[in-house]
């Protein structure tokens, strides 16, 4: 009778049903609800992660950086290159790219040889920096004797954004008077479509052969170029070893064996800004060369016109201030299409904004477009552009410079033309870059905020490599200036910021007694 009156169990709510969760302590078990499982999962979950109708196009594929490109290199330096020949704004990048990481003078060079004291060996360094020069010129830098070393350098910046790499083969012993010479490749003669394993055993990615260590080992290089009319299916490769080649390139991700046109971010919009261009422009065309229509009314008189062109199609001579009365039933319908529209400014700024997001520089460098901006604004914006040139001119130099550097001043010195004893190779390569500086945006401000800072934090030294300028190349330029006023009797201003001073205190205080 008593199991008849058992006191019956109170119903639990739904979704909270303990469950025994296992932890990773040993022995432990904690009790969590169904609902405060769902509650906490999705906290933990991103929101773009979640699969529904917004984010079913997002693509994410896991994949290396290789076989990203694998296949499609071909094709991105083919489009890369279509848009720097025919979109001004890809071309103004290649040009800011030059200009700004370059300059018309390309990176300067100047050795910092030592004696043991401490002291610079002019005489070493000066013969040095002479012959460099030298090498440089047309005729001896490069192989086919056309280019320069600026030439070189200009074209190492202007390629590597356009096809993602560029590669130079050093030539030792070449037949000229310093046994050094380069020879550019384009990117398509390391051909990316080579990929398997080596005699060796090493693994070959897209035409670059490494090690286990992903180190290059060698390239593979086409014979002739894949896009020139000699080439053939049937081409053979040469393989470089890579002590030879330079390869220069952004490394953007880990492991990343081939480099990547950096336009290809902002390719998409370049080619629809391009496209809607031509199409408000057209649109613009259409409307300012027709101006309406003519048609016949019911019963109406036909009209004949003034005259008719080679498809019968009747022609109206209009000029300013006329009036035409036309025939009886002949009716005019104007044509009016409103283009551009007054979306198409501003429409056009925000595209072109999110292109020189993906590029890198500025909007207003790249679209040379000051209007509507303060001082300092473009102050701010002109400062960010230098920062990101100075970047880009640290990674040239460490790519390109100190790479070419040491091997031509190694031939140089087998070859005599540096008459400087080989023992103390180590001494003598001692190079610094000086690349391109810019002038003060404020000239006042910054110059007095200079010389405020000078002996605290910067040396004079520093100051002048900030200006693109050797501290002991302008002292003696300022000696031999000196000396050669005083001969002729003439007092140059001193180049003493305090002194300066001194002087103006003086010469106010002397006006004020007159």
């Amino acid at each position: 009778m008593l199991g008849l009156f058992k006191k019956k169990e109170p119903a639990r709510r739904k979704y909270q049903t303990p469950r025994r969760v296992a932890s990773n302590r040993p022995g432990y078990v904690r009790h969590m609800t169904r609902q405060a499982k769902r509650t906490r999962g999705g906290r933990r979950t991103y929101d773009v992660l979640k699969t529904n109708r917004l984010t079913s196009d997002f693509l994410a594929p896991i994949e290396s950086a290789d076989m990203t490109v694998r296949g499609k290199l071909r094709k991105a330096r083919g489009l890369s290159r279509n848009l720097c020949a025919n979109d001004p704004f890809a071309k103004k990048f290649l040009r800011l790219m030059a200009t700004n990481i370059i300059g018309p003078h390309g990176v300067g060079f100047q050795n910092r040889a030592k004696d043991p004291g401490g002291e610079l060996d002019r005489r070493a360094n000066e013969l040095i920096e002479s012959a460099f020069r030298d090498w440089g010129k047309r005729g001896t830098a490069s192989t086919n004797g056309l280019l320069s070393w600026l030439t070189l350098q200009t074209l190492a910046i202007t390629s590597v954004p356009r096809d993602g790499e560029i590669f130079f083969r050093v030539i030792e012993n070449f037949p000229n008077k310093y046994g050094f010479a380069l020879q550019p490749l384009e990117a398509d003669m390391v051909d990316d479509e080579l990929n398997g394993v080596a005699r060796n055993g090493n693994e070959i990615r897209l035409g670059v052969e490494i090690d286990e260590w992903q180190r290059p080992v060698a390239y593979y290089v086409l014979t002739n170029h894949p896009g020139d009319y000699q080439y053939s299916t049937g081409q053979r490769h040469e393989r470089i070893p890579a002590e030879e080649m330079i390869h220069l390139y952004l490394v953007e991700r880990v492991g990343q064996t081939r480099g990547i046109p950096w336009l290809l971010t902002s390719a998409q919009r370049m080619r629809m800004l391009s496209g809607y261009e031509e199409a408000e422009l057209v649109a613009a065309r259409t409307g300012a060369s027709k101006m309406g229509f003519f048609y016949d009314g019911e019963n109406g008189d036909t009209y004949q016109g003034d005259d008719e062109d080679s498809d019968g199609n009747l022609i109206t001579e209009v000029t300013p201030g006329q009036l035409e009365r036309l025939p009886n039933g002949i009716k005019f319908e104007a044509f009016d299409p409103q283009h551009p529209t007054t979306a198409f400014k501003e429409f056009h700024k925000g595209v072109l904004r999110g292109i020189a997001a993906g590029l890198g520089p500025s909007y207003n460098g790249l679209a040379s477009d000051a209007e509507s901006v303060s001082f300092s604004s473009i102050r701010h914006f002109t400062l960010e552009d230098r920062d990101f040139y100075m970047g880009l001119q640290s990674w040239i130099i460490e790519g390109l410079h100190e790479q070419v550097y040491p091997r031509w001043l190694r031939m140089a010195f087998l070859t005599g033309e540096i008459s400087l004893p080989f023992t103390k190779f180590s001494k003598f390569n001692a190079p610094n870059w000086q690349p391109r500086r810019w002038e003060w945006v404020d000239p006042a401000k910054d110059t007095k905020a200079k010389r405020e800072d000078l002996g605290l934090t910067s040396s004079p030294q520093q100051l002048c490599l900030e200006r693109g300028r050797d501290f002991y190349e302008m002292v003696d330029e300022m000696a031999e200036a000196q000396d050669y006023a005083r001969k002729k009797g003439v007092t140059l201003a001193t180049a003493n910021p305090e002194k300066q001073e001194e002087n103006s205190a003086e010469a106010e205080s002397s006006d004020k007694d007159d």
